[in-house]
C-alpha cells in the first residue's frame, strides 16, 4: 500500500472534520526574516470514518489533510512553518483474535501551507493489527508576514 490507498479531508467543526482547535497571534521581529507574526494552531481532529481494514502482518500506510477555518488574513504570507502530530483516541478491539498486537506511528507532516485564511496540512501516519484510529491531535507553528502589520 501507499500513503494514497487512504485519503480524507477534513475542515470545519462537524463530524469527521476538525472537532476542537485554538490559535493564538504573537507579533515578532527578526533581522533576518520579513515575519512579523508567529502563529500557534492546535487542536484535535477526526481521524479515520469506520474501523479500517487490518492484516496482522503487513502495515498501512495513509495521509490525512487537515485544514482549519478563515483564522489568518487573506494576504498573510508563510514565511516558515513546523507541525507535529500524535494520536489522541485510538480503540482496540482485544477479542481481534490478532495476540492483542497492533502499532501505529506518525511517520512525519511534510505539508503545512495557508491559502484564504486557511491553514492546510498533510500527515502521514501508518498502522498495523486492529487498530481503530478514532483522532488525531496536531498543532503548528508558522511564522507569517502579515501586509498590514506594516507601519506606514
Amino acid at each position: 500500500m501507499s500513503y494514497n490507498d487512504f485519503q480524507y479531508q477534513t475542515g470545519g467543526n462537524s463530524e469527521g472534520q476538525i472537532t476542537s482547535w485554538s490559535f493564538v497571534e504573537l507579533p515578532v521581529r527578526a533581522l533576518d526574516s520579513p515575519a512579523n507574526l508567529y502563529v500557534r494552531l492546535t487542536g484535535i481532529a477526526d481521524a479515520l470514518r469506520g474501523d479500517p481494514a487490518w492484516d496482522v502482518d503487513s502495515i498501512q500506510r495513509g495521509s490525512l489533510s487537515l485544514t482549519s477555518e478563515a483564522i489568518l488574513d487573506i494576504d498573510d504570507v508563510l514565511i516558515a512553518s513546523c507541525a507535529n502530530a500524535g494520536f489522541a483516541r485510538v480503540d482496540h478491539d482485544d477479542s481481534s483474535g490478532d495476540g492483542g498486537e497492533f502499532g501505529m506511528a506518525v511517520d512525519n507532516v511534510p505539508h503545512v501551507e495557508i491559502s484564504a485564511g486557511r491553514c492546510s496540512m498533510r500527515i502521514h501516519l501508518a498502522y498495523s493489527g486492529d487498530s481503530d484510529i478514532k483522532t488525531l491531535s496536531f498543532s503548528a507553528d508558522l511564522l507569517i508576514f502579515r501586509p498590514s502589520l506594516v507601519l506606514p
